[in-house]
């Protein structure tokens, strides 16, 4: 079953996404340029790996060519990976949420994109 299609806050404003394709526990979302994908990956074995998976591409000059334009992209994922049983689904969203609310609190992130650790 697929997700409500997302509308996400991004660097460019609020973006909405549409449903392009499900192929059994995976689906695509993307923008109506093309250029900005949401993906939603299940994987169930021995341990449960739920991803999600924002990709963002564009267009830019090259650095080395600035009278060319290159494609660039980016890519940032958030995998919970959990045991089949043991820990309650409540549980990993809370600890999940207070990771995700740490990373977005002062300049958490944008340390860590310095490489900082």
């Amino acid at each position: 079953m697929s997700l409500t299609a997302p509308t996400v806050t991004l660097s460019g404003g609020s973006t909405g996404f549409s449903l392009i394709s499900v192929e059994g526990q995976k689906s695509i979302y993307r923008d109506s340029t093309g250029d900005i994908e949401i993906v939603v990956n299940h994987q169930e074995a021995k341990r449960n790996r739920r991803t999600l998976r924002l990709n963002v591409r564009d267009i830019t000059a090259d650095p080395f060519v600035p009278a060319e334009n290159v494609e660039v992209s980016y890519s940032a994922y958030l995998v919970v990976d959990m045991p089949v049983a043991g820990f309650a689904n409540a549980d990993v969203e809370t600890d999940v949420n207070g990771l995700m609310t740490w990373l977005a609190a002062s300049t958490n992130f944008a340390q860590i994109l310095n490489g900082e650790s």
